[in-house]
């Protein structure tokens, strides 16, 4: 049911993925946070601009990845997922931090897009953040079926 509430139906949906360039702190970082951040509002125009159902920000660039996500990478994403969020304020937006920063990831979609954008009980808020894998607390939980 919750499928049907974020997507209007309850299959057959295209989500675009949004991979931002490599982020201030990373080996392969070369361009200012400004300019990732454009290009990363500039794509989901061009998926929203293609009818996409939702989207993800994903920081795919940030080689070699690694098991310890420092501050640096959960404010840059937060400020990057809030920016694509003003820019498709209609668009479902998932975040995934890489490598399995799933606390990091919780932090960010809390900031980009506040709980009073979700469904409105606590304990649907519960269930979205479920589905990133960690709950309020930030402690790791399997996903609900």
């Amino acid at each position: 049911m919750e499928f049907l509430k974020l997507f209007g139906r309850l299959k057959s949906v295209v989500i675009g993925m949004v991979h931002v360039g490599a982020l201030p702190g990373t080996p392969q970082s070369s361009l200012p946070l400004t300019q990732i951040t454009d290009k990363a509002c500039y794509e989901s125009e061009i998926y929203k601009d293609a009818g996409v159902d939702g989207l993800i920000v994903e920081n795919m660039h940030d080689l070699p990845y690694t098991v310890s996500v420092g501050p640096e990478i959960t404010a840059a994403m937060a400020v990057i997922s809030a920016a694509v969020k003003q820019t498709c304020p209609h668009l479902p937006l998932g975040i995934q931090i890489l490598c399995s920063a799933n606390q990091q990831a919780v932090a960010v979609a809390l900031a980009a897009v506040p709980p009073c954008r979700c469904p409105g009980s606590k304990k649907e808020d519960n269930k979205w953040l479920w589905l990133a894998g960690v709950n309020r607390r930030g402690e790791a939980e399997e996903q609900e079926q």
